[in-house]
């Protein structure tokens, strides 16, 4: 059990602009500040629960909040509420299980998938939102449902992460995301589109923090100016410093960040291999039951231990 009462967002310090904070790269080890951190946090709630934290997620939440004067505070309440919420969509155990009803429509209607990384081994997800046919996405799948599938998807990043991660014997927890507004119309401005969008941001820039580590939009066309107004206005300032926005002329970006495509065809490929498919060639890989937990460097899983 833990001691005293679990610190809450209500209770939490106002945050303060920091504009100039980086979060501590990925792959270095645990420093003590962030050990002491852990600690706190494991007294809140538990060594029971504390013990569930994918390992992964652990880091990108107490290095994410790195930022704030409550540190250990900020990490454990928000933690507190993403353990909370991984229970009720079932997040530990999704990517196991059958995937989430109509999975194969909504793979057909969201196309993503990996199709390279940068030159620091990250994996580069491309998401082919200009592609997406709007009436029969908003059909099919309301907020809740739509919100489980990208849920999917991110478990399932996840552990393609970890098992990356693995091979290289290097912690990389962070993705590039790459956002293909190719076909983007008007079709897509519908307030409904904005809703199912909103709600993935809100949920997940909570439950997945400091994940990301650029977004890049590709193919905007002029219509996004007036889509970007509105979207930046529900994307935290940290997250909006992550944005690229680009036209057509993307490629000299991608040659600058190092981006190593797994095709010719860069992120035109033809197909994308849906996660659906995917994890289940990961999970029979050596690593992949392993790897559920996220990666953690076993001088790092010796320090939590001696906490």
């Amino acid at each position: 059990e833990g001691t005293g009462p679990i610190p809450t967002v209500e209770g939490l310090l106002p945050e303060k602009p920091a504009p100039n904070w980086q979060a501590a790269p990925e792959d270095i080890p645990l420093t003590p500040e962030e050990l002491e951190v852990c600690r706190k946090v494991r007294c809140w709630l538990g060594t029971r629960r504390f013990d569930t934290i994918p390992r992964d997620l652990l880091l990108c939440f107490v290095r994410g909040y790195g930022n704030r004067e409550d540190w250990a505070e900020s990490v454990c309440a928000f933690l507190d509420g993403c353990l909370r919420w991984r229970q009720t969509v079932d997040a530990d155990s999704c990517v196991e299980a059958d995937p989430p009803p109509q999975r194969q429509l909504f793979e057909e209607c969201v196309q993503s998938g990996v199709v390279g990384t940068d030159r620091h081994g990250h994996p580069v997800v491309v998401d082919r939102i200009g592609r997406i046919p709007v009436d029969r996405l908003l059909t099919n799948f309301d907020v809740d449902l739509f919100i489980r599938q990208q849920t999917y998807n991110r478990e399932c990043l996840r552990l393609y992460a970890a098992l990356n991660s693995q091979k290289q014997q290097k912690r990389l927890y962070k993705s590039i995301g790459v956002l293909d507004l190719k076909g983007l119309g008007i079709a897509h401005t519908d307030r409904n589109i904005f809703k199912l969008l909103k709600s993935q941001n809100a949920c997940f820039s909570w439950y997945y923090p400091e994940s990301v580590s650029k977004i890049i939009v590709v193919n905007a066309p002029w219509l996004f100016r007036g889509i970007w107004s509105t979207v930046k206005g529900f994307l935290h300032p940290i997250t909006q410093s992550k944005v690229i926005i680009l036209g057509s002329d993307y490629h000299k970006t991608f040659s600058e960040l190092g981006i190593r495509f797994d095709s010719n065809e860069g992120i035109d490929m033809p197909r994308l291999e849906g996660w659906s498919s995917k994890v289940q060639r990961m999970l029979k890989e050596p690593a992949g039951q392993e790897m559920l937990r996220g990666y953690m460097p076993e001088a790092d899983v010796e320090a939590l231990r001696q906490l």
